[in-house]
């Protein structure tokens, strides 16, 4: 899993479609301007983008937002990225708190079903 705070954290994900890069640096950026370059990512207001790389990952998230992926966390949403490469990935907003929330990029591929019904 990559964790990813602020818009300067970017070249961690360099390897993605720039659709997926894209998606995550607009989201970076609005945490960035919204609650501050220079805070704590994990214990600040704001929240942080995560991006899954492997089916392993998802049972860290699953404990990151606190609900069960494959039956009880709720999405505010999903949507879908499809990419000129041909390869899909799922980008989820899960809330944490009144101003704390993880954006999670998955692959299609390990999206979990349940999540799917969100998108």
């Amino acid at each position: 899993m990559i964790k990813l705070g602020h818009s300067r954290d970017i070249e961690a994900v360099h390897h993605l479609p720039s659709e997926v890069v894209e998606e995550i640096l607009e989201n970076l950026k609005i945490l960035d301007e919204e609650y501050g370059e220079d805070r704590n990512i994990s214990e600040d207001l704001g929240g942080y983008v995560v991006v899954i790389t492997k089916d392993s990952d998802l049972k860290d998230l699953s404990s990151l937002i606190g609900g069960d992926l494959n039956s009880e966390a709720i999405p505010e949403y999903v949507d879908i990225i499809r990419c000129a490469t041909k390869e899909v990935f799922t980008i989820s907003l899960f809330l944490c708190g009144s101003d704390f929330g993880i954006i999670a990029v998955i692959p299609y591929t390990i999206t979990p079903k349940y999540l799917l019904s969100y998108a």
